[in-house]
């Protein structure tokens, strides 16, 4: 009866509209009939409507859906910003906006809609996790864990794979480990959680606690390329070369496209002081995913080596890195070879930029700090050398406390032991 009524109503509107196709509330009828049942056919009708009023926030909030199932997330974020007076009553809306402004990398609008959206509606798990996972994304582990904590609460596998990983950013490395322990047995086919874990164990120097956790893994499930790729490396750590590459082998047949399996290779070519091989497995690499920054720091890493030999080697390593920095400032690793390589050529001023770089990105970056300390000292500032110097010595100090003092406890013992 309902939809009947509504056939009738939709034929009235269309004939207003074809005495007047200015109409507005025939145009406003024909939108909501329409966005109902047939949300396509509403689309010209939406135009025409926003031509006359074009920040009515009704038909801005449907053009922005519209806008955004086909993928035009510009537009859609557009209509959004004018359709916001009527997203307070609109869960599902609040959450497709959030999602839009995310996929734009609009990072502070998105987390601004996500925080209201959560004041309006406590219990949107959606809204929760991926407002923490921005918050972890600008560096607040303890407000993102706040915003996490009613999913934590409720046992959530993915709120505490996040929590995991915003515990071990802050430094408590033991209670991260048992949080993926909870989240591996909340879900134990969730393979993400076997890599955090062996990660960690990396990490911090535990690698047969992460190897006890991955066999684990792999007995559940037996073809995850991660897991093999993941295992691979820390096979690699404990000196079994030969099991690392039949690993990184396994991971590469069940997953071609896999390209950190292609960069686990590398590490081992490198390992092995098979550098010409090493640089080709990443280049192969790059050739599939180009804009990979950790592939080009790999790159810049693997010619460093080779540098001293000639200034075309040189020339090719700073090149690789500073793609890598351009796709990734936050790449530590590769503006301290920046650094050296600028530092080499004399140029110091560009070699104090690039450790300055790094020290933004990780300010107990030791490397970055002995390379200002060099450049001073080249400068012939003993002040700053003498800055630099108690900086490097209270980095090294502080080091010594470092990833042993949350050593994980290997195969054989039980704190840390696989969730039955």
């Amino acid at each position: 009866m309902q939809l009947a009524k509504e056939e009738d109503a939709l034929r009235s509107f269309q004939s207003a509209l074809a005495a007047d196709p200015k109409y507005v509330p025939a145009l406003e009828g024909a939108c909501e009939v329409l966005y109902r049942h047939e949300p396509a056919s509403a689309e010209p009708y939406l135009k025409q409507l926003l031509q006359q009023l074009p920040n009515e926030p009704n038909a801005n909030g449907m053009a922005a859906v519209l806008a955004y199932r086909a993928g035009n997330y510009v537009l859609a974020a557009e209509h959004f910003a004018k359709a916001e007076a009527t997203l307070a009553n609109n869960q599902q809306g609040s959450d497709t906006y959030a999602d839009t402004l995310a996929r734009l990398q609009r990072v502070d609008d998105c987390e601004r809609v996500l925080t209201a959206t959560l004041l309006r509606w406590p219990a949107d798990n959606w809204a929760r996790y991926n407002l923490a996972a921005l918050q972890h994304k600008r560096g607040a582990s303890e407000t993102a864990l706040d915003t996490l904590q009613p999913l934590l609460d409720a046992q959530d596998g993915p709120a505490m794979t996040l929590a995991a990983a915003l515990l071990e950013r802050s430094g408590h490395t033991p209670a991260a480990v048992e949080l993926l322990r909870k989240a591996i047995a909340a879900n134990p086919n969730e393979s993400q959680n076997y890599v955090d874990f062996a990660t960690i164990s990396l990490d911090h120097n535990s690698p047969r606690a992460g190897l006890a956790m991955l066999n684990v893994g792999l007995h559940r499930l037996p073809r995850a390329a991660a897991l093999y790729t993941a295992r691979g490396i820390l096979l690699m750590q404990v000196g079994d070369v030969a099991g690392g590459e039949r690993d990184f082998a396994e991971a590469n047949r069940l997953d071609p496209k896999q390209t950190f399996g292609r960069e686990a290779q590398g590490i081992a070519a490198i390992q092995q002081h098979d550098l010409p091989k090493a640089l080709e497995e990443v280049k192969n690499s790059l050739l599939l995913t180009p804009e990979n920054a950790y592939l080009h720091y790999m790159a810049a890493q693997i010619l460093k080596v080779d540098a001293a030999s000639g200034t075309a080697r040189s020339a090719e390593c700073l090149t690789y890195a500073r793609k890598a920095v351009s796709l990734d400032p936050k790449l530590v690793g590769a503006w301290d070879i920046i650094a050296e390589q600028e530092f080499s050529s004399g140029d110091l001023t560009q070699a104090a930029e690039a450790a300055h770089a790094a020290l933004r990105a990780d300010p107990a970056d030791q490397e970055a700090v002995f390379r200002l300390m060099m450049v001073a000292r080249r400068n012939g500032d003993s002040r700053e050398v003498s800055t630099f110097a108690k900086r490097l010595q209270e980095l090294k100090a502080r080091d010594q406390q470092g990833p042993d003092r949350y050593r994980l406890y290997e195969a054989g013992e039980t704190q840390y032991a696989a969730p039955q």
